[in-house]
């Protein structure tokens, strides 16, 4: 049986929806996942110009680009921020790299002008005996 559901959104959401829809496969809470739909917006504005990643995680993850994403979600306290920021290290969604930090390959979404993710998932009922 196959079934289509069409989510619109803008693209503004179209990140955080991404990582609701893919949550059984990552676990973030709402709060990470806003944090982690922020950074992979702002890897796929950035991957628009420039075509190399280990430029773009390092325009990413510098001290001016951790401050845009964190003035992006609306956050004054620094803490707060790193704390958050340390989970998303824990669970994989960041990597140390280095001196510096790469977003996990599975969250490098290159947006066209043409917004579109198409996901497939087989789901599979296991044998009950």
């Amino acid at each position: 049986m196959k079934r289509q559901i069409k989510i619109n959104c803008t693209k503004d959401e179209l990140f955080y929806n991404y990582l609701a829809v893919t949550k059984p496969y990552h676990n973030l809470t709402p709060t990470l996942m806003e944090y982690g739909a922020i950074i992979m917006k702002m890897y796929s504005d950035y991957a628009k110009s420039i075509s190399k990643d280990d430029l773009i995680f390092e325009l990413l993850f510098s001290k001016i680009g951790k401050d845009k994403i964190r003035e992006s979600l609306g956050i004054e306290n620094k803490g707060t921020f790193n704390v958050n920021w340390a989970h998303l290290i824990k669970i994989g969604f960041l990597k140390r790299q280095g001196l510096g930090y790469v977003l996990d390959s599975k969250y490098c979404l290159k947006m066209g002008e043409d917004t579109f993710i198409e996901l497939t998932y087989n789901l599979i009922e296991k044998d009950a005996g």
